[in-house]
């Protein structure tokens, strides 16, 4: 890829000087296809990450200050981006470092994607003993190829990383014993990530904590 890379910003600076509109456009084209196997590659080389479940330690972690980050990061690569939170305090889920992997490529296939000036809404919902995180957008609807990433629970088109990132995310949440749900409307796309809270254990435990 180096070497590819170093090609292309020849064939860029050429393209820009004496290039023709036609000759322009195809380096285009190649830069967004390289980009799209940088990103495909790098994806690949987290679900090895989430493949490894076991040797990950799962533990109660406050999933708000994660959205935060995320929503914060989403609009400084991408100022014309809006995001709208509305997020309790804090909230506990079951889940490990990887949990920003989940948040990261779900917000950034919303804001890349979108054809339109990306708004993002994103919640936390508490019921019981399950967390519910919805990030919605005002994108056009989710090709069906990519839907069924999430309805047959695998990849059958690795060549983008755009599909990658919607296994990968199902992978690690379904990792944490939860679920990924996808709705979509002529408005936009919501993900659902379900998502289990603390045991009962847990909460024992953090009572001890606080006690002594």
């Amino acid at each position: 890829l180096n070497v590819a890379l170093g090609h292309l910003g020849e064939l860029q600076r050429e393209a820009a000087e004496r290039g023709s509109p036609k000759s322009r456009a195809h380096v285009e084209q190649l830069s967004d296809t390289i980009d799209d196997i940088i990103g495909t590659t790098e994806k690949a080389r987290q679900i090895e990450f989430a493949f490894d479940a076991d040797r990950r330690a799962q533990q109660p972690v406050d999933i708000v200050p994660s959205i935060r980050e995320q929503a914060e990061k989403i609009t400084q690569s991408h100022p014309e981006t809006t995001v709208e939170l509305d997020l309790p305090e804090q909230s506990q889920v079951y889940a490990d470092w990887m949990l920003d992997t989940v948040l990261q490529n779900v917000i950034e296939n919303a804001v890349v994607h979108c054809e339109a000036t990306p708004t993002l809404y994103i919640s936390v919902e508490e019921r019981g003993r399950t967390v519910f995180v919805r990030i919605g957008d005002n994108c056009p609807s989710i090709p069906q190829h990519e839907r069924e990433v999430l309805d047959s629970r695998r990849e059958t088109q690795l060549r983008h990383s755009k599909g990658v990132g919607l296994w990968l995310t199902t992978w690690i949440v379904e990792s944490y014993g939860g679920a990924v749900h996808l709705t979509t409307s002529d408005d936009g796309n919501t993900v659902t990530l379900e998502l289990c809270g603390p045991t009962v254990l847990d909460d024992i435990r953090q009572a001890l904590r606080e006690w002594l």
